[in-house]
């Protein structure tokens, strides 16, 4: 399926530096330069960055060289990095080299958001205004999207909202039931780049992304922190960076609801010597992601790393290991005392009580999603299968000096509530007894989420991980094979009823046999032709 792709040969120049000489292809006016490593360019070469490239030095008026810069890939007309002066006087002006999506989604396909809810693309409309200079100020947030540099999904900003009529609209239906209806001209991400609808045949494969997320609903705004809340030098320092007045919902309020989750199970606030500092413990990755929502807060954070000699006893005796960690520290105290205001509790968490604020338990549902998610982010089990097609049950972790051990069985159930009212099923809660800290003996609390397989597209798919792209990555592979489970049992009951159908018109297992002699094996047919079988999935069904 890949993209028809000119030999193009390569001169270097120097270690970063290559050459697509002059006369490569037909009509170059200069030679291309590409700036790339030896690890770069095998990639380059495997769409159609290195063509566009020397396409673009057969412009009219292009000066000295057309240039590919290190993060190259393709585009459209220019590759995606490419860079060339023209001469006004004998060339022309481009005012979009690479180009612009034109092509078009149906209106009632769903976008998603970075705060994980989606509108339909036609919703959006209403998210923008024209001013009397026509220009177009975008007023909705963030977008998901799929980074073709980084590899990842990642949040933008949209650019503008345009519609027009078309007749050609097509549907595409994937191995795993999801669907899309675009024109023949919407370019659709594969292992060869970016490829055209119209250009796609059955088999090839196509990027998805499983996380769906939740409908965004709209609720009336109320606030919920102002300045009278707080001491002056406080106020001013949060007012300054619009986080007051704070209302709820608002997209601030969207930030602070995630990273209150993730704190509240693997960060910690304190105060020292009149300073006030939240700390967030993870991966490197994960600690820059919440870095930079940090940054959208007005605030600036760094993170450290350390490595540490860990000594615990448990129930199985005492373990030794060393590791290396990560850190992201904020000294602010405004920030601080705003999570405290939140209901953030201060310094150790095992030795107190903590109950999930009115301001989530009765917030929009984007609100408690994204709780959910920071906290599932830090303290829920990552996907993880018990046998050649079944999943464990996930669960929820937390531990506690023995004498706060009934308020943490009353935050599970603060969590189950929030849980079901996405109607998603927990199963049971439970505890048990764990290794002496310095404040005493420690319980260990678990709430166990339902490992029913739709119970875990729900979870998986609507609430997810935040700051956690691993177990994001991970619940994103299993809800896929889920789907593709689900999909493989559909095709298999209808043929089971099928062949029924067969037998009740009077056909003999040999017809019935060839008839379906090329979809399924042959016990099967004789399994649902002779006997009630339950429908199973196959032994061989990829695990």
């Amino acid at each position: 399926m890949a993209k028809p792709k000119a030999d193009i040969k390569l001169k270097k120049i120097s270690d970063i530096e290559w050459e697509i000489p002059k006369g490569t292809i037909p009509n170059m006016n200069v030679p291309a330069r590409v700036f790339s490593s030896d690890l770069l360019l095998p990639k380059m070469k495997q769409d159609r960055t290195l063509t566009q490239i020397a396409n673009v030095a057969t412009l009219p008026g292009i000066y000295k060289h057309a240039i590919c810069l290190p993060d190259g890939h393709e585009g459209y007309g220019f590759p995606i990095g490419g860079v060339a002066a023209l001469d006004f006087e004998k060339g022309g002006i481009s005012p979009g080299g690479i180009g612009y999506d034109i092509n078009c989604l149906t209106g009632d396909s769903k976008i998603l958001t970075e705060f994980g809810s989606y509108l339909k693309i036609k919703d959006f409309e209403n998210l923008f205004t024209i001013t009397k200079n026509k220009n177009t100020l975008q007023k909705s947030n963030l977008l998901k999207i799929k980074s073709l540099s980084k590899t990842k999904i990642t949040n933008k900003k949209i650019l503008a909202y345009m519609s027009r009529e078309s007749n050609d609209v097509y549907e595409i239906t994937t191995t795993c039931g999801f669907k899309i209806k675009a024109t023949s001209d919407h370019p659709f991400l594969t292992p060869f780049g970016m490829i055209d609808l119209k250009d796609l045949k059955p088999k090839d494969k196509v990027a998805i992304n499983t996380f769906k997320g939740i409908k965004q609903d709209d609720k009336e705004k109320y606030t919920l922190l102002s300045e009278t809340d707080f001491k002056k030098t406080e106020a001013d320092e949060l007012t300054k960076r619009n986080l007051l007045p704070l209302k709820n919902p608002s997209n601030k309020l969207y930030i602070l609801s995630k990273l209150f989750g993730y704190c509240l199970g693997d960060g910690t606030l304190y105060f020292s010597n009149k300073k006030g500092f939240v700390n967030f413990y993870g991966s490197k990755e994960d600690l820059e992601n919440i870095k930079l929502d940090i940054q959208r807060l007005g605030f600036s954070a760094r993170i450290y790393s350390r490595t540490r000699n860990h000594k615990i006893k448990d129930q199985y005796g005492i373990k030794k290991f060393i590791t290396k960690t990560y850190e992201l520290h904020c000294s602010a105290k405004s920030l601080a005392k705003l999570f405290v205001k939140l209901g953030m509790p201060v310094g150790t968490k095992t030795n107190q009580i903590i109950n999930i604020p009115d301001w989530i338990m009765n917030g929009d549902k984007t609100i408690k999603r994204l709780f959910l998610a920071g906290l599932f982010g830090a303290e829920l089990s990552s996907p993880k299968t018990h046998s050649k097609t079944g999943f464990y049950a996930p669960v929820l972790s937390l531990n506690k000096n023995s004498k706060y051990e009934e308020n943490c069985r009353k935050f599970m159930i603060q969590i189950m509530n929030l849980l079901e009212d996405f109607n998603i099923k927990t199963t049971k809660i439970s505890s048990r007894k764990e290794h002496k800290n310095r404040f005493g003996e420690t319980v260990r609390v678990r709430l166990l989420i339902s490992a029913n397989e739709n119970n875990l597209l729900k979870l998986w798919r609507n609430i997810g991980f935040e700051y956690n792209n691993k177990r994001q990555e991970l619940a994103n592979i299993a809800s896929y094979y889920i789907l593709l489970k689900k999909n493989e049992n559909k095709f298999r009951q209808n043929l089971a009823k099928r062949i029924k159908e067969y037998k009740k018109k009077g056909l003999k297992i040999s017809e019935v046999k060839h008839i379906f002699k090329n979809k399924i094996n042959e016990r099967f047919i004789e399994r649902h032709f002779y006997e009630d079988a339950k429908q199973r999935i196959s032994l061989n069904f990829i695990s």
